[in-house]
């Protein structure tokens, strides 16, 4: 079972605590509350409280392949989106996505940008 909408660790930590499966970070297209914080915002405290204890998966935000390169890099094990990364996983040096890490992304002016 995945619980969808999660954006913040404790909310995580108590599907886990529940049963789930695993969480969704998504903020469901910005469509249910728009003030809600973006899922890629929210990832790295939702990744590091449950560890490899659930699978986590993002969506929401994901525009581009390079959306989908970071949000695996901040600890999604998948991104729920249609999109070719191929292209930008070259573009950084990268073979497969297996080759993403933290290291690749560094905090810039409140934003995540690329190290490299």
């Amino acid at each position: 079972m995945l619980v969808k909408g999660v954006l913040s660790a404790d909310d995580a930590l108590l599907a886990r605590d529940c049963g789930a499966d695993g969480v969704i970070v998504s903020n469901h297209g910005g469509r249910t509350l728009d003030g809600a914080m973006a899922p890629i915002e929210a990832l790295p405290a939702v990744a590091d409280a449950v560890g490899d204890t659930m699978t986590v998966l993002m969506d929401s935000g994901v525009r581009r392949g390079a959306d989908v390169v970071k949000a695996l890099s901040l600890g999604a094990r998948a991104v729920l989106v249609l999109a070719e990364t191929d292209r930008v996983l070259a573009q950084i040096g990268c073979s497969c996505v297996a080759d993403l890490h933290r290291g690749l992304l560094t905090p810039r002016g409140g934003e995540i940008a690329w190290a490299r």
